[in-house]
């Protein structure tokens, strides 16, 4: 299974999103600043550009979410799996965590930043969780590139909030 993301404007993928919400599993998630296209499937990519992830590990899905965070870790191509072992079974964790609806975990196949992508029932769960034991202990060397070493790394990772669209709050 994978998941092709797209970004632009609220307005050109809100489009996007009208001609395919019917027949396919695509979300539309608006930000502050930005807006995005989610789209995971076993079929093509119906996006012209965009990121393109396989899903390596998945917990949980989309239905009741309404809070999405996506964090962009960019990870040396000779280090994917020693990454890949360390962040692997985090979705066992937030199974546990109140408002927490799912976890995927993204493999990039076109670029080498990896995608952790969580979902919330609202934006202070997620906030409420950031307090949390649980938080402090997934994320307790996060100021040590999260206990591993920082050679594998290729940038600094990055993370965005996005709230996903519902037709019912126009």
């Amino acid at each position: 299974m994978n998941v092709y993301m797209t970004f632009g404007t609220q307005n050109f993928l809100q489009t996007i999103y009208n001609k395919h919400k019917a027949k396919k599993e695509i979300y539309l998630l608006q930000g502050s600043d930005s807006a995005a296209l989610l789209l995971e499937t076993d079929k093509k990519n119906i996006f012209h550009s965009g990121r393109k992830y396989e899903i390596i590990e998945a917990a949980g899905n989309y239905e009741g979410a309404r809070f999405v965070v996506i964090d962009n870790i960019p990870v040396e191509e000779e280090q994917r799996d020693v990454f890949e072992l360390r962040f692997k079974n985090r979705g066992e964790f937030l199974k546990q965590e109140p408002g927490c609806y799912g976890l995927r975990f993204l493999r990039p196949l076109d670029t080498n930043t990896y995608a952790v992508v969580t979902l919330w029932e609202s934006d202070s769960y997620f906030r409420r969780w950031q307090q949390s034991d649980g938080y402090k202990d997934i994320y307790k060397h996060r100021e040590k590139a999260t206990g591993m070493p920082i050679s594998i790394f290729s940038g600094d990772p990055y993370i965005r909030y996005y709230f996903i669209y519902k037709e019912d709050e126009e």
